[in-house]
């Protein structure tokens, strides 16, 4: 089952008098068969990984422009929580943050934003029995991944996608 995934441009474009350009809702049957795009084809390309390990909960996503998930992490005071050990930690501090962005857009959205959590390994560690859980945001072409419990940007190289949830 494809997924449909929508777009949002909040920039001001010049558009003429008869022409009204409103969020681009990529409709699953204008696509063709043969080629199908659906949010798990653009997450799998995206973290080099087989649809397999991705979860995709709705039917329906919109991408959000950077600057909006930049504002409300700035915000947002997740990573002043403490972390506990098996009880509050990464996989905690990514799933709450997720929870928190979807609830915020739900204000605001039709469909939720393209805001996952995903899960990896470091391949290069010599102890690799743990993983970890950070937030992602994507859209089309760029996708970014943060640690919710600083704040900052996660380098996915060297990383194993052992799990996509969105």
């Amino acid at each position: 089952e494809e997924t449909e995934v929508e777009e949002t441009e909040i920039e001001e474009t010049e558009v003429e008098e008869t022409e009204v350009e409103e969020t681009e809702v990529l409709d699953m049957e204008e696509i063709e068969p043969e080629k199908p795009i659906g949010i798990e084809k653009i997450l799998a390309n995206a973290f080099n990984c087989s649809e397999d390990v991705i979860f995709v909960g709705d039917s329906s996503y919109e991408f959000i422009p950077k600057k909006y998930l930049m504002k409300f992490i700035e915000e947002n005071d997740k990573n002043e929580e403490p972390r506990i050990p098996e009880t509050h930690d990464c996989d905690n501090f990514a799933m709450e943050f997720l929870m928190e962005i979807d609830a915020e857009f739900a204000l605001y959205y039709k469909f939720a934003p393209t805001v996952g959590v995903i899960w990896v390994k470091d391949c290069d560690a010599e102890d690799n029995d743990d993983g970890h859980a950070v937030n992602f945001w994507i859209n089309r072409t760029d996708v970014w991944a943060f640690d919710p419990q600083t704040d900052e940007e996660y380098s996915l190289e060297d990383q194993v996608v052992t799990f996509v949830y969105m």
